[in-house]
């Protein structure tokens, strides 16, 4: 494949959506609203984009990315659209999670781990996949593989590995074939112990293969099981030792749909290894059965370390914003299963951070250069486990540590809560729990600030991959969420806000200074061109320094890291002079008619990414989280935050700020309106209580749900 569609198919990962707005529209009188005297006309335009954000059809529950930064804002305001408290409820109490604690991606249809992230997929290698990798699908032709997939699909079909071509390249026995019927192989099975084998001259690398597919229909509601057994180079015939049993039932987890897709872990065995020269799959007990098969290929471990924090941050977010002790007493299970499956898998104590286990998870670039000057790809490796997908955080993880340590604090207040309230239905943890989880939370922080800190740069590395080699190519991102996430010490928070913000010029840097913020809406995401460092299908060279939102471009949502970091760095006063230049550039593309006008312009300097298009701004469609930005007006200046007793609350004023009142705020069940001036803290939802105004005083609110009242 060319390195361009080899590129471009990365990005289909993006879900589809309609349009964004892309004019005016009333705002309803119920949505959220901001008043500051002298500052109407920014305030009417920090509500715009709450509304345009919140309207976004991709603004509510989907993929698990989404779960630790979208539930609160899009539960502050007035549920226009739907009710997003009870949507939000529902998502975390019907999250998949596997026996150990996993938690799916819950991503779109995609050729690979149906628990896992859309790609890398089986074919995805340049050199081509044969003798690695493997994959058959029994559609008749390329025009019914849809997905990732649909951009290999006339390669596989050319090579024989699609409908009768590649029934032919299986043997049977216990089974009558009919062939190719309705885009599937159908077999009925005629024997006991039926079973399919791939054909002589089969070649895989197990490496490559740690997760095999099996996406089939039967004709029965019966339990059965399936039988994977393999021979290796050198072995004679199948051993009792190289075989995996797996459920046949297994869901179809991208909707309602008889076909049953099966995921295979053969991996977990140590006979998985080297090199696999024969596949077998029997089904003992299935005699007079149907079966209809769509597909049978490998997949990568495209698993995402991050989903576990996700879950736990979303899950108490989602109920310090409720209240809601039923959603609590569903979900603890839940969270204390994944909690462990965090500590246990996730936190190693040793390196006192996150370490990446997952096969291919390793942080090793997916790109070298060998010992003649020639490029390489380190096929396997690199793979990537976090929203920034292409980019291979893994092995000892910054990203997903500091995202622990804040789940771990959550997790410890939580469990404090209960243990002080005991409510019905839920029992203690254990008194030392949450005192163990906020020490490693604390332990995260001290390994942040010293094994992974760039000295020399004065910014976080990314990762330490399994060489020992450590990665900094200026991720913004990475460094601002520390900050906010609390795991910085003030000197380090205060190098790092140095560097974004152009005070201070890191020495080699490909972007430095006021060209940090060259596209406006927030800084750029990286700032040192990145020319190796990505999963191994990934083309670096397909779009320039800028173009790629993971390399030099910029997402909107990061603009409320950065504000949140300047107010806790710099002051107020800061993060406002920012948020005003963020109007400037929200003005423009209010005026060329919407984002997607505004960057279809030439003099934009740059394209959106979205729903398959890469590009170098990610704002609406599938950046969900650009709702973040506006909710800077309650967790940053207002200072408002909730708690598992109710809220906190310590206003950021601006100094030219005489007030800020903040309308229909919904919290527990009921739209609060807050006013912070230097005179004083008025809350009024279904009482009135005042609150003295100290900038230095986090002050605690107990807000029992709807009902008690305040």
């Amino acid at each position: 494949m060319t390195k361009k569609s080899f590129a471009a198919l990365v990005h289909m990962a993006a879900l589809a959506s309609p349009a964004p707005l892309t004019a005016q529209e009333a705002i309803p009188d119920d949505f959220i609203s901001f008043q500051v005297p002298g500052h109407e006309e920014e305030m009417e335009q920090i509500r715009a984009i709450w509304y345009e954000a919140y309207m976004n059809p991709e603004a509510r529950p989907g993929p698990s990315f989404w779960d630790v930064w979208t539930p609160v804002p899009l539960m502050s305001v007035a549920p226009l659209k739907e009710d997003m408290e009870q949507a939000w409820k529902t998502a975390f109490l019907s999250r998949k999670i596997d026996e150990e604690g996993y938690v799916s991606c819950h991503q779109h249809f995609s050729h690979a781990l149906d628990d896992g992230w859309p790609f890398p997929l089986f074919p995805q290698f340049q050199t081509g996949f044969e003798g690695k990798s493997f994959g058959y699908l029994f559609q008749d032709s390329p025009e019914k593989v849809h997905g990732m997939l649909s951009g290999w699909r006339g390669y596989l079909f050319d090579r024989g590995y699609m409908g009768e071509r590649a029934v032919s390249r299986f043997s049977t026995s216990g089974f009558a074939s009919e062939g190719i019927v309705d885009d599937a192989w159908q077999l009925t099975a005629t024997a006991s112990k039926p079973y399919i084998e791939t054909e002589e001259g089969f070649r895989i690398e197990t490496f490559y293969c740690p997760f095999i597919s099996f996406r089939a229909e039967l004709d029965t509601d019966a339990p059965l099981v399936g039988v994977l057994e393999w021979q290796r180079e050198g072995d004679k015939g199948y051993s009792r030792k190289r075989r995996v049993a797996f459920d046949l039932r297994q869901e179809n987890p991208f909707g309602k749909s008889n076909v049953h897709y099966c995921t295979v872990e053969p991996s977990r065995a140590s006979t998985w290894d080297g090199t696999v020269t024969r596949l077998r799959l029997s089904f003992p007990g299935a005699k007079g059965v149907k079966f209809r098969i769509e597909s049978f290929f490998a997949a990568f471990n495209t698993r995402h370390q991050m989903n576990a924090c996700n879950f736990l941050i979303g899950s108490a977010h989602t109920f310090n914003q409720t209240g809601d002790l039923d959603f609590l007493r569903r979900n603890i299970g839940r969270m204390r299963k994944v909690l462990e499956y965090s500590r246990k898998e996730l936190y190693d104590p040793e390196a006192g951070m996150v370490r990446v286990r997952y096969v291919g998870h390793d942080g090793l670039p997916g790109h070298y250069t060998d010992a003649e000057g020639r490029h390489r790809y380190n096929y396997g490796h690199g793979i990537g486990g976090t929203y920034w997908d292409v980019l291979p955080f893994g092995n000892l993880d910054t990203y997903t540590s500091y995202y622990l340590a804040y789940a771990l604090r959550l997790m410890a207040d939580i469990e404090e809560y209960i243990a002080a309230t005991r409510p019905d239905g839920i029992s203690p943890a254990g008194k030392a729990l949450p005192g163990k989880l906020r020490k490693e939370a604390s332990c995260i922080a001290s390994t942040l600030n010293e094994r992974m800190w760039n000295d020399e740069n004065g910014r976080l590395w990314g990762a330490e991959d399994t060489d020992g080699n450590r990665w900094d190519y200026g991720f913004t991102f990475l460094n601002e969420e520390a900050i906010y996430y609390g795991v910085m010490t003030p000197e380090h928070s205060r190098r790092i806000m140095d560097w974004i913000a152009g005070r201070r010029i890191v020495k080699g840097d490909t972007s430095t200074g006021e060209d940090i913020y060259r596209w406006e809406l927030a800084p750029r995401a990286t700032t040192l061109r990145n020319p190796v460092w990505y999963y191994w299908g990934w083309e670096p060279d397909v779009f320039p320094f800028g173009r790629q939102v993971q390399d030099g471009g910029a997402v909107f949502s990061q603009s409320f890291n950065d504000m949140m970091s300047r107010i806790m760095v710099y002051g107020p006063d800061d993060a406002w002079e920012r948020f005003k230049g963020i109007l400037k550039w929200y003005r423009k593309t209010r005026e060329a008619g919407g984002y997607r006008a505004y960057y279809a312009r030439q003099e934009s300097g740059n394209s959106l990414q979205g729903s398959g298009t890469a590009g170098g701004i990610g704002i609406d469609l599938e950046f969900a989280e650009t709702i973040l930005v506006p909710y800077t007006m309650v967790e940053g200046f207002l200072g408002f935050k909730a708690t598992p007793e109710g809220f906190t609350i310590k206003p950021n004023l601006p100094s030219d700020w005489e007030s800020l009142t903040v309308r229909n705020l919904y919290f527990r069940g009921e739209p609060l309106t807050v006013t912070a001036s230097r005179k004083g803290i008025t809350i009024k939802g279904s009482r009135t209580i005042e609150l003295p105004y100290d900038p230095s005083v986090e002050t605690k609110v107990v807000y029992p749900r709807t009902g008690a009242g305040l």
